[in-house]
């Protein structure tokens, strides 16, 4: 089955930039920090793990871990909300992704 990305090289860069959000859904830092910086991943998820109560737990640059975990309901989404830098300057698919 084909992987389906979820984040790809994600750098977050203020302190109030990133979050994600809905209703059960979100991500949650470890360590109780809510600043957002130095954060570099690249989450890929199976199609079949992207479902009610599977989690993902995502290093940074920093000593903070976030954990991406979804409990709402079928046919709910995370929302995310980033700033990425540098700016990129092409979008579309390109080798199996999509670019930010």
């Amino acid at each position: 089955m084909k992987r389906a990305p979820l984040i790809t090289g994600l750098l977050l860069i203020s302190t109030s930039c990133a979050y994600a959000s809905s209703g059960g859904c979100g991500a949650d830092s470890t360590s109780g920090a809510t600043n957002y910086s130095s954060v570099v991943d690249d989450v890929t998820v199976n199609q079949t793990d992207n479902v009610t109560g599977r989690e993902f737990t995502s290093a940074t640059l920093s000593s903070t871990n976030w954990q991406y975990a979804c409990s709402c309901s079928a046919g709910k989404a995370v929302k995310l909300v980033y700033m990425v830098s540098p700016v990129l300057t092409t979008t579309g698919h390109q080798t199996g992704y999509y670019k930010l």
